[in-house]
C-alpha cells in the first residue's frame, strides 16, 4: 500500500479593530498553531475593539453573521481580566486589560481565548 502526504494550507484568521484603523492593511495575521489554536502579540490600547475575520478582504466580512466575535465564545472561557463584550449589534470585542503589547492566544474548537 502507498500512502500519498499532501501539505494542507494552514487557516487563517486575522484580528482587526480600533488599534488596526479597521483597515485590512493592517490586519494582524495569527499564527495557526494546529487544529483550532492561533496566537499573534500585538499592542492592545485599553477601551479598543476589535474582532477575528477569517479574512482581510472587507468585502467578505460577515459583520452580522457570527463569525469570531464575541457572543461566539461566550460558552467558552474568555479572559475576562483582559476582554469585554464590545456591546452594539456586532457584539465585538473590548480590550479592558492595560495598554501595550500583549500576546492573544485563540482556540477556535474549544472557544478558549487567553491575553498574555
Amino acid at each position: 500500500k502507498t500512502i500519498t502526504a499532501v501539505s494542507a494550507t494552514a487557516p487563517k484568521l486575522h484580528l482587526i479593530g480600533d488599534d488596526q484603523g479597521w483597515t485590512p492593511a493592517n490586519a494582524v495575521n495569527l499564527t495557526w498553531l494546529g487544529g483550532g489554536k492561533f496566537e499573534a502579540t500585538t499592542n492592545f490600547t485599553n477601551n479598543s475593539i476589535f474582532r477575528f475575520f477569517q479574512n482581510n478582504n472587507p468585502s467578505a466580512w460577515d459583520c452580522s453573521g457570527v463569525q469570531w466575535r464575541y457572543s461566539s465564545f461566550a460558552t467558552g472561557t474568555i479572559d475576562a481580566a483582559n476582554l469585554g463584550d464590545g456591546g452594539g449589534g456586532d457584539s465585538n470585542f473590548r480590550f479592558i486589560g492595560t495598554t501595550g503589547s500583549r500576546k492573544i492566544i485563540i482556540n477556535i474548537n474549544s472557544l478558549v481565548i487567553d491575553v498574555e
